[in-house]
């Protein structure tokens, strides 16, 4: 938590818990830790003085159980957290080595001087606990913060801790399955950024999901808490949201936030019986000022991402029915909030191409996402990333998901340019559309022009979570009638991203003709390159070439070469010797092998 000792809230929650009975709604907890049973007792810790845990044998009624320290608190702790005073922040525990593992977090509200400790114990009911110590601690200089601990396992045997609260987010470490401690301390994966805390993990069928908080906590009635999520194949990601964009950039997909009177849900845990699925979260009750309490839901995965049923309720016996009313039925409730499966004979609504449950948006002949919520208009014509006439990077196929044959990738350098032939039959404002990969955390901006002049300064490329999720952007651009040279241009040290295809739906746009030349063999990107005024060849050596430049419209307007050629050996074209312009390089063989390749001059 970012936060946890306002007082006021704690005792308020406090005052909910005596040595009686309550129904599951109304048992006072805050950080309430995943479920875990012990013979035919369900128990949950969470945040209080001195780690108190309660217990339930049905999950409807809750008592309260033991305390982990009596006595009072591990010297240790001060060490760590010098203003430590007995309040312990969202335990979490889990059964390894044959024994019980409690992690605890000690701090202050808002600092990072923190730590996690470790108790153990051979029971629960009637439990002797043994502090084991330090497991990991932060300092007011870390770039993290050494809380809100969760331990996921693994179906290979291993086990990872996840902590962290704001500043850089959440954090996950490999910890030894006998001894609880981490493997590596200095070892450390960041798997989720944009202030998020309460983190927790589950491996579930063929993908690990991560769970963590955003918003404000502890405030009542006015918290904003909501529960986020992002999926895996990896235990130590990246994870990603449905749109493809990682945690650790800020992704993360909604699960579950404010609804009806249960305020700002917090803090998930899991819990597995039969052939049910649970989610344990404190939320804020708006009906007794903002009290927190705990809240059991149950969990389905119609399309591989997790549902929250919050209409669960353990002490009514009737919840053992579905949406559709049939008892230990199968019907659930889709992303459109339709009952759909079971016997209710309705096929569940799917996301479309833009992510929107039930859309309608789908992708174009250009393979872009068009249509339905996205404000991209289906394109008429379209040119590759890997048919700008220059460049500057790489033409790639690396990374998956891209529609042409490759994709242009920049360099890694501010001022990194690519160029594109696009022709106007009229004088007028049209849209382009660049589809693109951006899969680091950062912003890869970029400006466009159009025949020489900025037209957009700073066009903002945000992250799309990975190198094979691919986002698009619109860019309004005024065309001039015939040819016109669009150049993006990198404005950051890591270059532009990755791009793939530019598309346009307007009637005034096309990709220009190569005139009388349209007909020849056109070899693109083999065997000719040109790079700033410097001409390569990668022809068999001793083959008898020429090589011509030609104006668009097919007039011969320089010989550059005639004769042998030798590998390696660069032609420069002095850009001095031509008006500026589109021209074609033209290259002929004694093979009768004919390439062509549109330039720029500029």
């Amino acid at each position: 938590m970012n936060k946890k000792t306002i007082t006021q809230l704690f005792l308020l929650s406090l005052l909910s818990i005596v040595l009686t009975s309550y129904g599951q709604r109304d048992y006072g907890v805050h950080d309430p830790c995943n479920i875990v049973k012990e013979g035919d007792r369900y128990y949950t810790f969470y945040t209080s003085n001195w780690v108190e845990c309660a217990y339930s044998t049905d999950l409807c009624t809750w008592r309260k159980d033991t305390i982990v320290f009596p006595s009072g608190f591990p010297s240790w702790i001060k060490q760590y957290v010098p203003n430590f005073g007995g309040h312990f922040w969202a335990p979490e525990v889990i059964f390894m080595n044959n024994k019980w593992h409690l992690y605890y977090s000690c701090s202050a509200f808002g600092e990072r001087t923190s730590t996690i400790g470790l108790a153990t114990s051979p029971t629960l009911k009637n439990p002797k606990w043994q502090d084991q110590g330090m497991v990991v601690y932060t300092t007011g200089s870390s770039n993290h913060n050494a809380i809100d601990a969760d331990i996921m396992r693994t179906s290979d045997g291993k086990a990872y801790l996840l902590y962290g609260s704001f500043w850089n987010g959440i954090v996950m470490t490999e910890i030894d399955t006998t001894s609880g401690m981490p493997l590596n301390r200095s070892n450390l994966q960041y798997v989720a950024n944009g202030n998020p805390e309460a983190a927790a993990a589950i491996e579930h069928g063929e993908y690990y999901y991560l769970f963590f908080n955003r918003g404000k906590c502890c405030d009542g009635v006015n918290s904003t808490y909501q529960i986020f999520v992002g999926r895996s194949t990896s235990p130590t990601g990246p994870f990603v949201d449905k749109n493809g964009v990682k945690t650790s950039a800020g992704g993360g997909t909604l699960l579950l936030s404010t609804r009806d009177r249960f305020i700002g849900p917090g803090h998930f845990g899991y819990f597995r019986e039969g052939n049910y699925e649970f989610m344990s979260y404190h939320y804020y009750d708006k009906n007794q000022n903002g009290a927190s309490k705990l809240k059991i839901s149950t969990l389905s995965w119609p399309d591989g991402w997790p549902m929250v049923n919050t209409s669960f309720n353990p002490c009514d016996p009737r919840e053992t029915e579905d949406c559709a009313g049939v008892s230990n039925g199968t019907a659930y409730l889709d992303g459109c909030g339709t009952c759909v499966g079971g016997t209710t004979g309705k096929e569940p609504c799917v996301q479309d191409c833009n992510g929107d449950w039930g859309g309608s948006a789908s992708a174009d002949q250009c393979g872009v996402c068009t249509g339905g919520q996205t404000g991209i208009s289906p394109c008429k014509g379209s040119i590759q990333g890997e048919d700008a006439f220059e460049f500057d990077g790489v033409i790639e196929t690396t990374n998956g998901g891209f529609t042409g044959k490759a994709y242009l990738n920049f360099n890694n350098e501010t001022a990194a340019r690519a160029s594109f032939s696009i022709c106007s039959d009229a004088s007028a404002q049209s849209d382009l559309y660049f589809r693109y990969a951006n899969g680091s955390s950062a912003q890869r901006d970029i400006s466009v022009s159009v025949n020489g002049t900025v037209q957009i300064d700073n066009l903002p490329v945000p992250s799309s979570g990975s190198w094979t999720s691919w986002k698009t952007l619109k860019a309004p651009l005024n065309f001039r009638e015939g040819n016109n040279t669009v150049t993006l241009t990198s404005l950051t040290s890591e270059g532009g991203p990755n791009l793939d295809v530019i598309t346009f739906a307007s009637d005034n746009l096309r990709v220009c003709s190569t005139g009388v030349l349209r007909g020849k063999t056109e070899l693109k990107r083999t065997p000719v390159e040109y790079h700033n005024g410097v001409i390569s060849l990668d022809v068999d050596n001793d083959r008898t070439v020429t090589l011509n430049v030609y104006a668009i419209s097919g007039k011969l307007v320089k010989k550059l070469y005639s004769g042998k050629y030798a590998q390696g050996k660069s032609i420069k074209l002095n850009g001095s010797d031509f008006s500026r312009g589109t021209y074609l390089l033209v290259l002929e063989d004694n093979l009768k092998m004919k390439c062509e390749r549109i330039i720029q001059v500029w």
